[in-house]
């Protein structure tokens, strides 16, 4: 079952849904997370004659000048809050490399087309977009190219972060403490990709993960270069 919040928008998910033969009624789900993870929901006790109130449906629950929206409203208004960054210059923030005793400041590495990906642990649509990054590194490593990942949370020291990155075959690099720089530039959903010309300008951002969304990217990339 895949379920697309709304079209031109690269918000999806894919669920297994298991029904029980004799109540035909569902007792577990399962969403893939990326090529080695999945996530597992158990329903039990069902009551089939359960009833909302009247105002959970006609949203009278909420006080006065509660602001009432629909997911596809809100994701539509967070996407577009984030794209507002394309035509900008990247700012200056100085990230640790996980794994390395340097840092990198992306503002000073001017000259290369750089991606970014905004990224943290345990993000389902994150572990989907590695092997085509993986694909994409591999294809432009020593042509003014620059890939970086970027974890956003820092709810995770860095030394589990770097055995997440080993146990995921992440092959590109990363960066740690980016919770203020994404929060810079309104990145609230994960993965949200941010593609930069060779003059610190920010040309691209997709938001999500889709096959379509990595061609576009890998498309802009070889125009840029």
């Amino acid at each position: 079952m895949n379920y697309n919040y709304e079209k031109g928008i690269d918000y999806n998910s894919t669920y297994f849904l298991f029904i029980d033969k004799s109540s035909l009624l569902p007792y577990k789900y399962i969403s893939p997370m990326g090529e080695n993870t999945t996530s597992s929901t158990t329903i039990e006790n069902v009551d089939v004659n359960f009833k909302f109130k009247e105002n959970q449906w006609t949203q009278k629950i909420y006080p006065d000048g509660y602001l009432i929206t629909t997911s596809n409203e809100y994701y539509k208004k967070l996407r577009n809050t984030v794209l507002k960054n394309i035509g900008k210059q990247i700012k200056s923030f100085e990230l640790p490399v996980l794994n390395k005793e340097n840092t990198i400041n992306i503002s000073k590495l001017k000259g290369n087309v750089i991606l970014l990906e905004f990224w943290f642990k345990g993000c389902g649509p994150c572990l989907a977009s590695i092997p085509s990054l993986n694909k994409i590194e591999e294809k432009y490593r020593g042509k003014k190219f620059k890939l970086y990942g970027i974890e956003t949370k820092e709810k995770n020291t860095s030394d589990e972060l770097i055995s997440y990155i080993k146990k995921q075959n992440i092959q590109y690099e990363n960066l740690s403490n980016g919770k203020k720089f994404s929060e810079a530039y309104n990145v609230v959903s994960a993965p949200t990709f941010f593609l930069i010309d060779k003059n610190g300008t920010i040309v691209s951002i997709k938001t999500g993960y889709s096959k379509q969304n990595m061609k576009k990217l890998e498309l802009l990339i070889e125009q840029l270069l």
